[in-house]
């Protein structure tokens, strides 16, 4: 005798209860609830192995649903439950007797334990694994190898942004790149440079997020790996001013392509408790980058004194060690981290997002009898509605496991729909994204030009040692990220950023008249220490504002279009 179950807290779901090990046959059922408020939106509550097909109204508060089965049930295949109300085979008129006295001596009998399948989300199996993870072993780092080589992902794309400010600054790439015959064309070739990075990031940060969407955020990191790898060297080699613009230029599309990959796939893979701060530790090794080019920029750079015999190669040299950290990024992604598993289940590839969190589980040691389940995961999404959310084309898969559209065909659609993001409520989050990220890159845009603002200011302290001790300062910031994140919010941080880099940069302006004078006129060195505290604090303030930044537009959009609106707010401040 088998008995289907509603659930009284849950509209339309089906549990049923097991009286014999076998599984249910498909047939007819009928549910009678004083539970289901609303026949209409139990209708519409479909289930893989169910289907509510009409609804008629009873005494009360109560409904008569007639419940087709398709499949059947097994019973291996639920968990125990409790508090739900009975369904009754639906019989024939003739053996109406039969079935109720079947019906009183089978509720009669010994209670057995009610079943239900069981349901996890990607984070609720996620948070499990990591949660059961083992407290030593080298099993316990895999997700510390996995966030490790996004952050010096993050890193060689921030060491490739700040060589910028080091080689225009450098008297003997002046002399050999920018020079116009007696003068130096700062005007012209170095701000071409300089804003020929920035181009190849606009245009990039439009076109891989959609690319990220499609193909993958694994996929496309890699891609702006391996492209930053490639046109890092070879900028090195240029031998003029156009080369070297054009050459930046392609980096600059190799790094808005890291930029679309690496925060939301950092975001996905991360256990939702620790989902925080684990994106505010990859983002804040933005700061590692700029640190790591510093270093090499004080050693290397010392030969402008003459130091150094080969001095006339220094900044060959420093774009050719500039690109190691993306290098060696680029091996440990190809090798240690997958792709997104939400990725792959807005797409409707079930089978991949599964084996994605079944591999991370593998790596940990998690129970091989807990792992997550295809099945188990499509009554989730339908279940929780989520399918709503996904992309069409994963909806198709999911329901007819085919997909019909053309990779080229879906990329088109993908960017005349990149009005998704200001549409149905999301312009009221898209159009705050885009003028925090323009304001930002504003204030940011002046650390391109930090060591030559040093040096034109004639400091005694060597420019290159300030700008070292100002990239420094950018650890404090990133620790004070990662702690506040979660306790203060993303929103407040934001302000907080905002509001220092501001408020210090006008400081900064309003006393350079001052400092010249004295500097010029004596060897005090107090407005050096003065100045280096105010660039310090406006990078603490700077790091604090990017990471939170990074994190709110990363949590803001949905899965489905996470990448691509993403994406449309970085370019924006380009």
């Amino acid at each position: 005798m088998y008995k289907l179950l509603c659930d009284p807290g849950l509209t339309g779901r089906l549990r049923l209860l097991a009286r014999t090990p076998n599984p249910a046959p498909p047939g007819w059922y009928v549910l009678v609830s004083r539970y289901v408020k609303s026949p209409r939106r139990a209708r519409a509550n479909e289930r893989r192995n169910t289907r509510i097909s009409r609804a008629s109204p009873r005494s009360g508060s109560s409904f008569l649903f007639a419940v087709q089965l398709t499949a059947p049930i097994r019973p291996d295949d639920r968990q125990s439950s409790g508090g739900m109300n009975a369904f009754e085979p639906l019989e024939p008129h003739s053996s109406a007797g039969a079935s109720t006295s079947e019906t009183s001596s089978s509720s009669s009998a010994t209670p057995q334990p009610i079943m239900t399948p069981t349901t996890r989300s990607l984070d609720e199996f996620l948070e499990s694994v990591y949660a059961s993870r083992p407290r030593f072993g080298i099993s316990k780092l895999y997700y510390a190898i996995i966030f490790f080589a996004l952050g010096l992902a993050n890193s060689g794309d921030s060491a490739e942004m700040g060589c910028t400010n080091y080689i225009l600054s450098s008297k003997t790439f002046q002399d050999d790149i920018l020079k116009n015959g007696d003068d130096v064309d700062f005007a012209n070739r170095g701000a071409a440079i300089a804003g020929a990075h920035f181009l190849g990031m606009l245009i990039s940060g439009l076109i891989s997020g959609v690319l990220a969407d499609i193909y993958g955020r694994r996929s496309t990191l890699l891609v702006g790996l391996c492209a930053n790898s490639i046109f890092g060297l070879a900028a090195a080699a240029s031998r003029n001013a156009v080369e070297l613009a054009i050459l930046r230029f392609f980096t600059g599309i190799a790094v808005g392509a890291v930029i679309a990959g690496v925060v939301t796939l950092s975001a996905e893979i991360a256990p939702p408790s620790r989902r925080g701060r684990f994106m505010t530790l990859v983002a804040s090794c933005y700061t590692l980058g700029f640190l790591y080019t510093a270093a090499w920029a004080v050693v290397i750079f010392r030969g402008d004194e003459g130091s150094w015999r080969y001095s006339d190669l220094n900044g060959r040299l420093f774009m050719v060690i500039n690109a190691f950290p993306t290098i060696l990024a680029a091996f440990l992604v190809s090798v240690f981290v997958p792709e997104s598993p939400r990725f792959y289940l807005g797409r409707g590839r079930l089978e991949e997002a599964v084996n994605v969190c079944n591999t991370l589980a593998s790596r940990l040691n998690y129970d091989r009898s807990s792992y997550l389940s295809e099945d188990e995961l499509r009554r989730y999404l339908f279940r929780t509605k989520e399918i709503g959310r996904m992309s069409t084309l994963g909806k198709h898969a999911i329901e007819s496991s085919s997909v019909g559209e053309t990779r080229l065909g879906e990329i088109w659609a993908s960017l005349l729909n990149m009005k998704t993001v200001y549409v149905r409520g999301m312009w009221k989050s898209t159009l705050p994204l885009q003028c925090c990220y323009m304001s930002l890159t504003v204030v940011t845009g002046v650390a391109t030009w930090w060591t030559k603002i040093f040096q034109s200011l004639h400091l005694q302290t060597d420019a290159y040692k300030l700008s070292f001790y100002h990239t420094l300062s950018q650890i404090p910031g990133m620790f004070m990220a990662s702690g506040l994140i979660d306790s203060v919010g993303r929103r407040r941080l934001v302000i907080y950023g905002f509001t220092g880099g501001s408020t210090t940069l006008i400081l900064l302006s309003s006393l350079v008249q001052t400092v010249i004078a004295t500097e010029a006129t004596g060897n005090d060195n107090h407005f050096s220490i003065l100045v280096l505290g105010l660039a310090c604090f406006y990078s603490i303030c700077l790091c604090i504002g990017w990471l939170s930044l990074d994190c709110l537009s990363s949590e803001t959009y949905p899965t489905k279009i996470r990448s691509t609106g993403r994406g449309v707010c970085v370019a924006s401040g380009r």
